[in-house]
């Protein structure tokens, strides 16, 4: 917020991803699998709801509770999707603020957010995810 850092707080703006599936209730990050640059995210709502997130070629990927995501609110608002695609206002554009973020200059990294009722994550790569549903 502006105390902390002497600026107004932007709110992002983000894309819905179109995944072909929607949770009933509120989904609770349940796994973070990170292997040989291929990060796994898992997610289950209601213990018969499961999807798996698979992202590869990525830059990088954070996890944080959504109480410290306020300017993702309430565009990336669980109830409207489970994938977002950041288009402005995100950690990347956080990041490329800093001179040492050399991941900045390379063209094409895009950001995703998967919204948990708790945690979120946000990830940095190359290449577009994909969605396996386990349970519906």
């Amino acid at each position: 917020d502006s105390a902390h850092s002497g600026r107004p707080m932007n709110k992002v703006e983000a894309e819905l991803v179109d995944t072909g599936f929607a949770f009933r209730s509120n989904a609770v990050l349940t796994q973070v699998m990170w292997e040989a640059g291929k990060l796994t995210v898992t997610l289950t709502a209601q213990g018969d709801q499961t999807v798996r997130v698979h992202f590869s070629d990525l830059a990088g990927f954070r996890v944080l509770d959504e109480g410290n995501l306020m300017e993702f609110w309430p565009t990336c608002a669980m109830g409207r999707g489970l994938l977002f695609d950041i288009k402005k206002h995100g950690w990347l554009d956080f990041e490329i603020t800093r001179p040492g973020f050399v991941t900045g200059q390379c063209a094409q990294v895009h950001e995703y957010l998967l919204a948990g009722i708790n945690e979120c994550i946000n990830v940095l790569t190359w290449a577009e995810p994909s969605v396996e549903i386990l349970s519906a």
